[in-house]
């Protein structure tokens, strides 16, 4: 997945949005992923807030780091802002954000967590399992009763 498929995601979802980044480290054989291995100045922030940019004629998002979001655990900690007392709403992992669908299946080429992965931040190709770094894309959304 290249970052021109994920402006494509992002510039087509009415909803707030928030990009997490992770950096691994492999440890006996075994991965482990965290916001404190990201490299700074090299690597993007842990969370970024996927904003509109109202400075060009087209309505497009912009990616903008968030501040402190380094010390949050979670995605409630970080957001939500304000918002009327009766609205409803969650916020959930996109699992079909990537764009890069597996042939025949339908599903996008994420993890059962809605992490996606690559050897570094700027990658062509994502994939679902093996890499350095992962980001996995939160979308907020309305409650619905089912």
């Amino acid at each position: 997945m290249s970052y021109d498929m994920l402006n494509t995601f992002l510039n087509s979802t009415p909803y707030d949005i928030l990009v997490q980044n992770e950096r691994g480290v492999t440890l006996f054989g075994y991965p482990f992923f965290s916001t404190s291995f990201l490299l700074p100045g090299v690597d993007p922030p842990s969370y970024q807030l996927s904003l509109f940019d109202k400075s060009t004629i087209h309505t497009k998002r912009s990616l903008v780091p968030l501040r402190n979001s380094s010390s949050l655990h979670s995605v409630t900690e970080l957001y939500p802002v304000t918002t009327p007392l009766d609205a409803k709403e969650k916020w959930y992992v996109s699992m079909d954000w990537s764009g890069e669908i597996k042939s025949g299946t339908g599903l996008a080429d994420v993890d059962d967590q809605g992490w996606t992965y690559a050897w570094s931040f700027i990658a062509d190709r994502w994939k679902s399992s093996k890499g350095l770094v992962r980001r996995r894309i939160w979308v907020k959304l309305p409650e619905t009763d089912l």
